[in-house]
């Protein structure tokens, strides 16, 4: 019974101590900038001489809507905007398992 209570007093100060939100840091853009839950973003090629511009849905081959992510090969072109959010319902955004898409648009 006593390792038991050891146990659980072991396990309690753990998790007090030292708890995950505590060591946790928020995920930044390229500036440095804490990224918001839910934020929209350009997703463009990184360095000056990199090739392409921003991030596009397309419509590719014999698709009927535009369901390809393409980057777009014009070097001036930023792209769409992309919404950056997580399932957990918090300001910024931690570390971890975030969703990506893309706003909802009506294409002609």
């Amino acid at each position: 019974m006593a390792s038991a209570m050891l146990f659980a007093l072991f396990l309690f100060s753990a998790l007090t101590f030292y708890p995950p939100s505590t060591t946790a840091q928020p995920v930044t853009d390229g500036n440095g900038n804490i990224v918001k839950n839910g934020g929209r973003f350009y997703i463009l090629p990184s360095g000056l001489g990199a090739p392409g511009g921003g991030i596009r849905a397309l419509q590719t081959d014999n698709e009927t809507i535009p369901l390809s992510v393409v980057q777009s090969p014009f070097k001036g072109d930023i792209g769409l905007p992309i919404i950056i959010s997580s399932p957990i319902n918090t300001e910024f955004l931690p570390e971890g398992q975030v969703t990506l898409s893309f706003e909802h648009t009506i294409i002609d």
